[in-house]
């Protein structure tokens, strides 16, 4: 037997057994917690045709992709409202060197329940604290 023609049993052998494993493996029926089996090219369809309704909210799949298509075609024909939309998502609470409003300030505070340096300093001063400090530092500066 020539090598050609050994090549091409074995590809052929290889073929049916790749087909036997591949109709084990299909089953519609198998809990999604399996991970041996794999659902079929239909199955997969439908499945994607609920999530895409469950994502659309039950809208009409159409309208609501050709509503989702216009709002794609106005920001970008439009890049100042594209743009204005950017700074909005920029406005977050982040650790990066950032200059925000005295407004943006106070709201990112109220969001986290925190005080301001302001209000920080008044209740060390309502307690106290500065006066025993002074005082600590004087004793030590004594001493």
């Amino acid at each position: 037997m020539s090598l050609k023609n050994r090549l091409i049993a074995l590809i052929e052998a290889i073929a049916v057994k790749i087909k036997a494993i591949s109709a084990a493996l299909i089953d519609d029926t198998a809990a999604n917690t399996i991970t041996d089996k794999t659902y079929s090219a239909k199955q997969i369809h439908d499945m994607l045709n609920v999530l895409k309704t469950d994502i659309l909210g039950g809208a009409d799949t159409a309208n609501a992709l050709s509503t989702i298509a216009k709002i794609k075609a106005e920001l970008e024909a439009d890049n100042t409202a594209a743009a204005a939309i950017t700074v909005e998502i920029g406005k977050r609470l982040s650790n990066e060197a950032t200059t925000y409003t005295a407004g943006e300030q106070d709201q990112f505070r109220a969001n986290i329940n925190a005080l301001s340096e302001a209000e920080v300093d008044q209740k060390i001063t309502d307690a106290g604290v500065l006066e025993d400090f002074d005082m600590a530092q004087r004793f030590n500066d004594e001493f």
